[in-house]
This record gives structure tokens, C-alpha cells and sequence, in this order.
């Protein structure tokens, strides 16, 4: 019976389903049981179902039960129940949580830092004072925060948990008493002080400690913010860190002042007085501040192993406590030297992954001692790539990605990709995404050759920009046959049905293309076999586009043989309507075959006449400034080639001629040397002789030269394309670098009027003419602090193009003077830093000098109150073996300056590379705050020095370093086998012979990073020896004959053999075609196992015999020869043939395996291979025949000598046996019967 579609599956109708659903919930039901809200759900639950049931059919309608009504309010009157329990339960991610969550942890970092600092004071608040009530407000938002954890929930497996029960005994087995004991201690010293109990006073006090532990409180709850979005990663760690060591040197430091303030201690503030040696190991008398900071200087120089040894323990606690503390600072000093080296790796991890392909890259290129113009091309072409494509491994990225999601992915990292080419419109859109995914990147210039007829198909092609002809030699004419622009593919149909590639591509602009390995492409189809129809109909369109174009005539058009059809991207096109369409092209004018200068693409205006410079404004202001006031659109703009010497007649510069490059070598040499010369004449305002000043001019002169050529400096726009347009050159220029250029070069000394008063070199002396005071002096000080502004000329270095003359040195040399580089830039800038705090504070009237040697003598301490009051207290050596201050006032001559200079310098290097002498000392609190700085900065900066020479030192990536790890690695493994020593030997030699062939380096990696011509090339060049010695290579010649050469290799191995081992024998033949390149092999061949097989001689014989006198020499292979080649060329094996070294000998294989795979994937090479193989043996059998006639005599004898023996143990058979039957034979015959029988051949 069938159904009735206008009833649900119960039997009732949409109608009486929604009656009844109408009918289940009540229109007014009671307060306890139903609220407002409730009813107001269950009624919009009925519209729509009544809704549903009128404007759709029955067969849409979803089949519900009578009861579904009924289940559907005690879900919601459950979840109404949930949430009445937990609506007194604070979400910790709400706004206002999280604000008093941040205001709390302020209070308490406030709370760390100053409660360990009051105990060594013993400093008290006045009850009601004003910080009093502030720090009793703090206390009660702890106990709010007591409160509110009750009822707070929490992060469990990732889900917040609102149970109550839960919330409560989790956090009063945690947090609870240590909040607790923290919050109340104020109100109990108030109760128990009003009593007079001091003694339990001091001990309540010592309680405070315990808000200490909020710090690792407030540490779990910073855990779980993610910072790292508005931060760098690395960065962040470094700040973490060098927040918890100063965290950890201010609790050292009040530790410190505990112990040295004790009874025995020795800066008990009874004891202090105003001298120089009191304030300098515990700071001044009465000024806590000065105290703390002599603390913490102590506790950072000790915990960064500087120790200068002003400040040092004089007792035994001291003593221990410094042990202590040096402990902890080395184990700092580690954190700090680890973290720096990590963030080496991990500050800029695009960055580190892109210099790290680049360098083994040119440890390669290195090893294989390629030539520099290559090297050259390699590293352009890496730098190039991964401007396209992202350095990481981006298919591991997405494996755990849902289709779905993985598409928009690689829809927006390949968008330019999708947009350009026309094959993301004609195949299935699932095998579009798994190709974009495999699509690799590639330049080529004009004239370049991407790929040549007849070579191995490796790679398809998509062309991103330019234009590309493809030719075909007829007659040994190359003959046009098509041309492929943006969005266009070639050789899609030859990789594909593993052909050869059908004709030679040439760039005839600068152009770029996305290249596809073979193996990629049958991967994907592989996983979207449905989309394989499609393909096949897009290749064999091209494959009968091309026959069309084959079977049409040639004729010659301007110097140039052409089809009268050709191949225009995807479609066919007569030779007019090509014409018709690239004019340019057939003349010879768009092609550089011709021309020495190499031509670039660009985009200028538009000739006046046209529509968009219709209005006289427009024309003058583009005749007369070049600047178009329609710049912006793009029908004014257009695309044209255009040489250097071209664009220099516009008054547009090309960025990448030679000219421009050495111009910006030259600025570099000059950001650097000004970078070096203005922090020290800030610091020292040497007097400098006249040529020198004319010198700085010069600079500042080059640098706002600089500022006019950039105006005029072409750029590479985001099309690919140089844009020459000077309305869009100053944009971009003003948006990027104006700003930084304008503030480094400006002579801001003369602007400022700096330079029209003082001193004869526009310096203005503090001890001199011009007002050294009041405002005068201020606005002096400004003026040198506004000169810094220069040293934004380091950003400049960024830009600059680094001649490659500079890029070919070994990385470990750059490396090197990197590191020498920045250290001694940091230290330059410490050294003049130390100097330049002068000019920015009051002297006194003397004249006297902060720094201070430290001599024999002490100083007298006989300073007045108002100078050591002072900001700064300038200080002089008392040292009666000098006759003069060693650093005395300023000396005008500029001879005192430079001491003062190589002294700042002395006391940074000192300081950063943790010496500390001692000898140069800070002698004041704001020096040494300043010298704190540095301490904690230059243990930064040794730390990455560190790192850096450890790295470079031991240069884990280097050649040596790889191969000594695998090396270790097989070792290791073979004493774990328990290998024997012999076998042993012989497995590290083979192994060490690969690695010195293929390098440790990932050379598959390696060479599919780059085209197939580059790959090729790189092959060729790296076995340039190796070719010699393979007797098929030196046949092949021609663009052709390398390409096979190239491919062959790369898929070839490297075997090494010791003397007398084994290579194959006749029981289990060759595994591949053998290629002597060094030492002898030696054929073989086992004539016992010839005769055996003939019935010449019997088993026994042929067991028993020596193989020294039966293995007969048939031929000694010497270097270039090749042995088990027979199968492939369909030769008859030699019989019981033995191939075997004679000395260490080292060869390269083609397995069968591998031959197989090319068979299967290039069929084309096979017959190729087996012409030359058969060829090659054919000459070598040659060559052999000497050595074959000795073998044949030599044979003979063996033979002979062997059927003698065989003849004399059957004769003695037949002896045994006649004597074994004679009658009357004695009982011993039956004994020499047996014995008889126990020779006898079975």
C-alpha cells in the first residue's frame, strides 16, 4: 500500500501535528512551572512549525513524534534550571573581569617590589597616611578578589567549568590561605600595635613575604594571555626574561641590604658617613634610594659576572649570601646566552628559514665549487622564489586541514596564480588546488631558453608574464610555431603522456613562469582520478593545435621563418592575424636578439595628444614637472620596453644598471663612516681641521644628492613591472623612506644656529664664548641631542643593494664580520654614550670630571654638600705619580678627548664581555644606573656574540660538520649491531665515498628548487670530472646529449668497492649497469662450473676445487669501462662470469630499478640509452681483445688440467671398483668395498 503523502509517518496530517503541538502547550500556565520567556519560546516554536506546515509541502516536512512538543520544554526548563544555578557564577572572560583582573595584578607587582625593599629599611607607615589608605585600598580589592574567586570559573580540559561545588574546593586547596595570609595583615598589626607587642609585630611583618606568592599567581593567569599577536615572539621572550632577572636582582639586592645592615654587616646606617668609600659600597648616608641602587648595582654586576670589586663582602654571611647570588647569576647568564641564541633563530622565522635554504644552497654550490656566475643565478633565483612561494614545508601545514578550509588557503596564497592562468577554468577545480599547491616560481630574462626541443619532458610551464616563442628546426632553419603569453601553458601534453618536449621556449621579455615536475602532476591525478577526462581532452586539444601547425607551410616573414598557422596561448591563428595582433613581434623590434643593452619592461604616460592630457593644464604640468595629475588611472598609463640609456634620456634612472648599483655601494660606505664619526663628535666635540669639515659637508651634500636620485629611481611596482612615472615614484619614495633620509642628512647644527657662535668647528664650548647658561645652554644641549636624528642613516643600510661581489665571500667569513661588526658598534656607541651624559647635566664650578681612574690613593672625600648633591658629581684622580688629572677639563686641542674616547671604549668592551677590571668605575648613582643599563645590555649583546662565534666556530651546517654527523650516526649504528671490525671498515669507507659525491646536503632538495636548465647546468658543472670517466657520456654532445647527461646523473649512485670484494657473480647477476670512474675491476669466470655444466667433469671435482687455479682472469676494467650492461642491451651474459675489485675502486650505477622507472616515465631515453650502452660495449670489446686471446689460452690450460683430473678420479674409481669384486678376496676386500663405496660418486 502506498503511503499517503499528505499525512506524517504517525498517520496525521501537517495540520493536526501543529493542533496537537498547539494543544501541548498551555496558554497560560502557572508562574512555578512555565515563565514568560519559556511560553514565549514554545509559542515561536509553534509558528514556525504551523508556518512550515502551510508554505511547504508534505514531503519537506520533518517527521516528528506526538511528544516532540513535551521533550522540547524539558530540554528548556533543564537549561532554565542550569542556568538559575550558575547565573551567580562569573565568566572569567568577561571585560569587567578581566580589567579587575589587570588592576589586581598591578597591586600586585606593586606589592612585590615594595614589600621585600621596606624589611631592610625597617620602614614603617604612618597609620592614615595617605599611602597608608592606598595600600589599605589595595588590601581590600585582595579581599574582593578573595570573594570573587569563590564564585569564578575556571579553564578544565579546555571548557569552562560553573559547577559551584567545584569552584569552591578548588580553590581552597590552592590559592585560598596564601591570599588570605597576604590580605590580612595589615588589620592584625593594627589590633596587635595599639597593644604594645613588638615582638609579634616583627614577626606579623616578616608575613608579608607571603604576598610574594601572588607573583606566581599573577604568573599563571599571564600565561593564558597571548601576547604573541601584538608582539614578536622572540622579542617577547627576551622582555620575559630580562623582566624576571631584574625581578630577581631587586630581590638580591634587598636580600643585600638585609645582610649588610645587620649587626655585624657593613652599612649599618650608624656607621655610614658622608665620605666617598662609604658611598661607594653602600651609597649615601640617609638616602635610601642611593642605598637600594648601590644594592642592585652590586646584585646586577655580580649576577652578570662583571664584578667590578667596588662593592664586596667583608663577612662571613656576606660571604655566603654572594656565593649564592653567583650561583643564580651564572645560571642567568645561561638563560641569557640560550635566549639570545634563540632568538637568533626565531625573531624572524620567514626570515631564518629563507637564509638558511639560501646558505646551504651556496654550501653546495660551494662544495661542488660551481662557477660564480652561476652562483650568482642560484642565489637570485632562491631570493626570487620565495618572494612568490612561503619557505616552509607548506603541505605538512595543511594535512590536518579540511578540504574546504585547505582550498581558501591555497586560493589566497596562490590568488595571482588562479587569476593569471586559463587552466584554473578548464580542469576539475579539486585537481587546480592540489597543482597550485606543487606550482614553483622561475625568472628569465630576454633571450633566455626555458626548456629545449627534443629535451626529457621533466617540467610543464604557466606563464605568469612576458612572452614566450616556440620553435622547431626545419631543415636546421628554426621555424616559429607559436607564442604564449600571460595565462598560457606548454608542455602540459608531453609531461603528461611521456613525450619529449615539442619545441625550444625562448623569453623574448622579461617574463616569469610557474614550472610543474612530472612526478607532482601524476600525484595529483592520482588523487582525483575523475579529473583526469578533463586533462586528457586539454592535452590532446594541444597535441592537434600542434599537428595543425606542422602540416601548415613556412615562409619567411622579415628575417624570420614562421608557420602560416601558429599557436597563440590556447588557440590557432593565422600568420596575418599575429601579425595584425603583435606587430612588434614579427619586425624584430620586440625581440633583444640584436641589441647589447638589456631591455626593461615599464610603465609610463601616455604622448601629450592623448585623451587623458586633453586640458592645457594637464599638458604643462606633464611637459613641465613629468607629473601627470591622472598618474592614478590607468588609461594614461602605458606598458613598454625601454633600455637604461632610454629611461636616462626621460630623466628616470634604472635601479639595477651597474651605475646605480656602485652609487648605492658608495652611500653605504658613507652611512657607515657618518654612523661611526656623529656619536663620537657628541660626545668628545673634537676639534677638527678644516679638511675634515669639508669632508662632512661633502657627506651631507652625497646624501641629499641621494634624496633627488631617488626621485628619479625607477621601481619595481606590485605587477611585476618598472614603474617610470615621477607622480608615482614621489609617492611611493615620500610613504617610504623620505622621512629618515631627510632627517640624516639635514645639517641640523647650521639650521639650528648652532654653528654661528662658539667655537671656530660650529661647536659650541661649555667653558667658552656664547652663552653657557640658562636657556642659551639648554637649547645647546637640544641641538646635540637633535644630531642623533643622523644616526637614522643605519635604516638606510637596509635598502641598499649589496654588490655581489660582497655576497660571493664564504658565509663563514660574513658571518665573521658581522659579529666584529656589531660588537664593536655597540661598544663604539656605550663607549661615547659613557662620555655623552656631560652635556646634558651642570658642572661645577671647577671644571671637574665624572670619570675616575682608580690609583693608589683614595680620594680625600672632602666634597661639599652642595656638590654631592648635585645631579651628576664630577670627580678627578688623585694620583701623585701624574703630573696633570689624567682625565682633566676639556682639552680644545681634541689630544685628552681621544683618551677619554679608547677609555669609554676600554671600560664597554670590559663591561660587555664580562672582564670588569675594575680599574674605571662609575662614581655617582646616575652613573651607575647607567652602568646597570649597560651591564644587563652588553650581557645581551655577549650573549649573542656568544652564540654567534659558537655557531660559527663549530658551523653545524657546514659540509664538514654534516658529514662527520651522519658519519657518527653510522657508527654508532654498526656498534650497536656488533658488526665486526672488517665489515666494518668496509661500510664507513663506502658511506664516506657517497657523501663525498652527493655531498651531505639534501641534493634532490636542492636541485628541484631550481628550473630544469639551472638543474641542469648545476649537474653538469658539479660532475664536470665524473663526465669524463663514463665512457656513454662522451658521445653525447649538443644542447640534447647534455640534457640526457644531466638526467642520467642525477638519478645514478655512487658505489665503492675494497680490494677483492665481490660486486656480483653468475648466481644472482647485476643489478644495474656498472661504471668504473676509479681503480681496476676484474672479470672473472669459474671454469669447474663451465666443465660441470658440459658433463666434463664430475661434481666432486668441481666442489672440491681451488678457486684460485679454476677462476680463470678474462678482463681487468679499468676507468671508463662498464660491466652488467647485458639485459639492458639484450646481450647474452658470460657464463659463470665473477666481477670483482682489484684495488679500491669507486663506480656509479644506473640500478635496474631505476632504469625500470625511466622506462616507465621517459621512454623515449630507453632506446636512446641502449644505442649508446651497445655502442659503448662494442668499442670496449675492442679494446679488450689482447686481453681476451690471453684469456682463452689461459682457459685452455685450466680446462685441460681440470679434465686430468677428472680422468685420474674415474680411472681410480674403476680401480676400486674391479678390486671390490674379486673372488676369494679376504674378509678385508668387504672393508675396501666400503670404502670404496664411500668415494664412489653417487
Amino acid at each position: 500500500m502506498e503511503p499517503d503523502p499528505e499525512k506524517l509517518g504517525d498517520g496525521r496530517t501537517p495540520t493536526d501535528a501543529h493542533q496537537d503541538l498547539s494543544e501541548a502547550v498551555p496558554h497560560n500556565p502557572p508562574p512555578s512551572s512555565f515563565d514568560d520567556s519559556a511560553q514565549r519560546q514554545a509559542m515561536k516554536a509553534s509558528n514556525i512549525f504551523a508556518k512550515t506546515a502551510s508554505d511547504v509541502g508534505a514531503d519537506a516536512m520533518p517527521k516528528f513524534s506526538g511528544n516532540s512538543a513535551q521533550i522540547l520544554l524539558k530540554v528548556k526548563a533543564k537549561a532554565r534550571q542550569q542556568r538559575m544555578r550558575n547565573r551567580y557564577i562569573i565568566n572569567p572572560d568577561l571585560p569587567n573581569k578581566v580589567a579587575f583582573d589587570l588592576t589586581i595584578g598591578l597591586f600586585v607587582i606593586y606589592s612585590v617590589l615594595v614589600v621585600p625593599l621596606r624589611i631592610p629599611f625597617g620602614y614603617q607607615l604612618e597609620w592614615y597616611s595617605p599611602l597608608w589608605c592606598i595600600e589599605a585600598t589595595m588590601d581590600f580589592c585582595f579581599l574582593m578578589d578573595i570573594c570573587l574567586s569563590f564564585f569564578t570559573a575556571f579553564m578544565e580540559d579546555d571548557h569552562l567549568v560553573f559547577n559551584h561545588n567545584k569552584i569552591i574546593r578548588r580553590y581552597c586547596f590552592s590559592w585560598f590561605v596564601p591570599d588570605l595570609l597576604s590580605t590580612i595583615t595589615i588589620p592584625i598589626e593594627m589590633a596587635i600595635g595599639r597593644g604594645g607587642h613588638t615582638d609579634i609585630l616583627k614577626i606579623l611583618r616578616m608575613l608579608r613575604m607571603v604576598k610574594l606568592l601572588r607573583l606566581v599567581k599573577l604568573a599563571s593567569k599571564m600565561s593564558s594571555l597571548n601576547l604573541t599577536e601584538y608582539l614578536n615572539p622572540a622579542l617577547l621572550r627576551l622582555l620575559q626574561l630580562m623582566l624576571k632577572i631584574l625581578l630577581i636582582a631587586h630581590f638580591i639586592a634587598c636580600a643585600w641590604l638585609f645582610i649588610t645592615k645587620m649587626e655585624e654587616g657593613q652599612c649599618q646606617e650608624d656607621k655610614l658617613t658622608d665620605s666617598i668609600g662609604d658611598w661607594q659600597t653602600c651609597g649615601w648616608k640617609g638616602n635610601q634610594y642611593s642605598q637600594y641602587l648601590a644594592a642592585f648595582y652590586w646584585a646586577i654586576a655580580t649576577m652578570m659576572a662583571v664584578g667590578y670589586g667596588d662593592i664586596s663582602a667583608v663577612n662571613s654571611d656576606e660571604r655566603l649570601f654572594a656565593i649564592a647570588t653567583q650561583l643564580v647569576g651564572a645560571i642567568c647568564f645561561g638563560f641569557i646566552i640560550a635566549t639570545v641564541s634563540v632568538i637568533l633563530e626565531t625573531f624572524d622565522p620567514c626570515g631564518t628559514a629563507k637564509r638558511e635554504r639560501l646558505e646551504e644552497m651556496m654550501r653546495y654550490a660551494h662544495e661542488k665549487q660551481l662557477t660564480v656566475d652561476l652562483q650568482r643565478r642560484m642565489r637570485r633565483h632562491v631570493n626570487y622564489t620565495f618572494t612568490l612561494i612561503t619557505v616552509f614545508k607548506e603541505k605538512s601545514v595543511m594535512q590536518f586541514l579540511p578540504d574546504h578550509v585547505r582550498w581558501k588557503l591555497i586560493f589566497f596564497t596562490r590568488h595571482r596564480a588562479f587569476h593569471s592562468l586559463t587552466i584554473s577554468r578548464k580542469l576539475d577545480v579539486r585537481l587546480v588546488m592540489t597543482l597550485a599547491q606543487a606550482l614553483r616560481p622561475a625568472q628569465a630574462a630576454a633571450n633566455d631558453v626555458i626548456v629545449y626541443h627534443n629535451d626529457v619532458a621533466e617540467d610543464c610551464y604557466f606563464v605568469l608574464k612576458g612572452t614566450f616563442l616556440a620553435t622547431r628546426v626545419e631543415k636546421n632553419i628554426p621555424t616559429l610555431v607559436g607564442v604564449y603569453r600571460v595565462g598560457s601553458d606548454f608542455e602540459l601534453d608531453a609531461v603528461t603522456n611521456c613525450k619529449p618536449v615539442t619545441a625550444t621556449y625562448t623569453a623574448v621579455t622579461a617574463g616569469e613562469v610557474m614550472w610543474l615536475t612530472q612526478k607532482e602532476l601524476w600525484k595529483a591525478v592520482g588523487q582525483h582520478p575523475s579529473s583526469a577526462e578533463g586533462l586528457k581532452e586539454l592535452c590532446a586539444n594541444n597535441e592537434r593545435m600542434l599537428e595543425e601547425v606542422d602540416e601548415s607551410a613556412s615562409q619567411k616573414w622579415n628575417e624570420l621563418q614562421t608557420k602560416e598557422v601558429l599557436i597563440l596561448c590556447d588557440r590557432l591563428v593565422s600568420l596575418r592575424e599575429l601579425a595584425e595582433n603583435m606587430p612588434d613581434l614579427l619586425t624584430g623590434n620586440y625581440t633583444d636578439a640584436d641589441k647589447k643593452e638589456s631591455m626593461l619592461t615599464t610603465w609610463r604616460l601616455k604622448p601629450a595628444d592623448s585623451g587623458g592630457f586633453s586640458t592645457p593644464l594637464a599638458r604643462f604640468a606633464r611637459q613641465l614637472c613629468g607629473v601627470s595629475i591622472n598618474a592614478d588611472d590607468e588609461d594614461v598609463i602605458s606598458e613598454s620596453r625601454e633600455s637604461s640609456r632610454a629611461m636616462l634620456k626621460r630623466g628616470i634612472l634604472d635601479p639595477t644598471h651597474d651605475l646605480k648599483v656602485a652609487w648605492d655601494a658608495y652611500i653605504g660606505v658613507w652611512t657607515i663612516l657618518s654612523i661611526f664619526m656623529i656619536p663620537l663628535n657628541i660626545a668628545f666635540e673634537f676639534g677638527m681641521p678644516a679638511s675634515v669639515k669639508m669632508l662632512g659637508y661633502a657627506a651631507d651634500g652625497f646624501f641629499i644628492l641621494d634624496i633627488l636620485v631617488n626621485f628619479r629611481t625607477a621601481y619595481l611596482n606590485e605587477n611585476g613591472v618598472y614603474d617610470t612615472i615621477p607622480a608615482r615614484i614621489a609617492k611611493r619614495y615620500c610613504s617610504t623612506w623620505f622621512a629618515v633620509d631627510l632627517a640624516s642628512s639635514l645639517p641640523w647644527m647650521h639650521i639650528l644656529g648652532e654653528g654661528e657662535s662658539g667655537s671656530d668647528d660650529g661647536i659650541v664650548d661649555d667653558a667658552g664664548g656664547g652663552d653657557s647658561s640658562g636657556s642659551g645652554a639648554s637649547l645647546i644641549k637640544l641641538v646635540r641631542l637633535i644630531r642623533l636624528l643622523k644616526l637614522v642613516r643605519l635604516l638606510k643600510l637596509t635598502r641598499l643593494a649589496i654588490p655581489e661581489v660582497i655576497q660571493d665571500l664564504d658565509i663563514s667569513v660574513k658571518k665573521a664580520f658581522k659579529i666584529s661588526g656589531i660588537l664593536a658598534f655597540v661598544a663604539h656607541m656605550i663607549g661615547c654614550l659613557w662620555k655623552a651624559w656631560k652635556p646634558l647635566v651642570a658642572t661645577d664650578d671647577d671644571g671637574m670630571e665624572w670619570w675616575y681612574e682608580r690609583s693608589g690613593s683614595p680620594w680625600d672625600g672632602s666634597e661639599s654638600e652642595g656638590v654631592r648633591n648635585t645631579a651628576f658629581t664630577y670627580m678627578s684622580a688623585v694620583n701623585a705619580t701624574r703630573p696633570f688629572q689624567f682625565w682633566a677639563e676639556d682639552d680644545k686641542t681634541g689630544k685628552y678627548n681621544w683618551e677619554q674616547y679608547f677609555a669609554g671604549l676600554y671600560w664597554a668592551f670590559t663591561t660587555m664581555t664580562t672582564v670588569g677590571y675594575g680599574d674605571i668605575l662609575p662614581r655617582n648613582d646616575v652613573e651607575r644606573l647607567y652602568a646597570i643599563v649597560i651591564m644587563l645590555t652588553g650581557a645581551t649583546v655577549f650573549g649573542y656574540i656568544v652564540g654567534s662565534v659558537s655557531t660559527l666556530a663549530n658551523d653545524p651546517n657546514g659540509t664538514t660538520a654534516k658529514t662527520n654527523r651522519y658519519m657518527k650516526k653510522v657508527s654508532s649504528y654498526l656498534s650497536e649491531q656488533e658488526i665486526d671490525r672488517d665489515m666494518r671498515d668496509e661500510i664507513r669507507r663506502a658511506v664516506r665515498y657517497a657523501m663525498k659525491r652527493k655531498t651531505p646536503f639534501n641534493e634532490v632538495e636542492i636541485l628541484n628548487m631550481l628550473p630544469q636548465t639551472m638543474r641542469q647546468e648545476t649537474i653538469l658543472q658539479s660532475n664536470r670530472e665524473l663526465i669524463n670517466q663514463i665512457f656513454i657520456f662522451r658521445r653525447m654532445s649538443g644542447t640534447h646529449g647534455q640534457n640526457l647527461i644531466s638526467y642520467l646523473l642525477q638519478r645514478m649512485r655512487p658505489y665503492y668497492f675494497a680490494p677483492d670484494q665481490t660486486v656480483f657473480d653468475w648466481r644472482n647477476g647485476a643489478d644495474g649497469v656498472y661504471f668504473v670512474v676509479s681503480g681496476e675491476m676484474t672479470i672473472e669466470q669459474n671454469v669447474a662450473e663451465l666443465l660441470l655444466e658440459n658433463g666434463e667433469v664430475n661434481k666432486v671435482v668441481a666442489e672440491n676445487s681451488d678457486p684460485d687455479e679454476t677462476n680463470v682472469l678474462v678482463a681487468t676494467l679499468k676507468p671508463g669501462r662498464l660491466f652488467g650492461h647485458e639485459n639492458l642491451v639484450g646481450d647474452d651474459e658470460m657464463p659463470y662470469s665473477i666481477y670483482r675489485a682489484s684495488t679500491y675502486c669507486s663506480t656509479h650505477v644506473l640500478l635496474a630499478s631505476v632504469v625500470a622507472e625511466i622506462a616507465e616515465t621517459q621512454p623515449s631515453i630507453i632506446a636512446y640509452l641502449q644505442t649508446a650502452i651497445r655502442r659503448a660495449a662494442t668499442e670496449q670489446d675492442s679494446a679488450m681483445e689482447p686481453q681476451i686471446a690471453k684469456y682463452k689460452l689461459e682457459l685452455d690450460i685450466v680446462k685441460g688440467r681440470l679434465r686430468g683430473e677428472a680422468s685420474a678420479a674415474r680411472a681410480l674409481f674403476q680401480f676400486r671398483k674391479k678390486k671390490t669384486v674379486t673372488p676369494g678376496a679376504p674378509h678385508a676386500g668387504n672393508g675396501m668395498m666400503r670404502q670404496g663405496a664411500k668415494i664412489a660418486p653417487s
